[in-house]
């Protein structure tokens, strides 16, 4: 999906997903032939999970550390 396709589905603007990925909370996805970002599944569940960090008021920077953790998970941390 492209990245303007994951903004809607998670409810965020395209610069946002972009700053994500330029901080490194989001990977650089595969490009297509037509070099267009392509994210996935997993993608989706990241955003998410930022998102429900983001809610709570945790900063960028304490939800990076978080969502590098192995076996993150939003509602056990919180």
């Amino acid at each position: 999906m492209t990245v303007t396709a994951l903004a809607r589905l998670c409810g965020v603007s395209r610069s946002t997903l972009l700053h994500y990925e330029s901080l490194g909370l989001l990977r650089r996805p595969p490009r297509t032939a037509g070099n267009y970002r392509a994210y996935g599944q997993p993608d989706v569940a990241r955003v998410r999970q930022i998102g429900v960090y983001r809610k709570v008021g945790l900063g960028l920077a304490a939800i990076r550390s978080l969502v590098d953790r192995p076996g993150s998970d939003a509602a056990g941390i919180l």
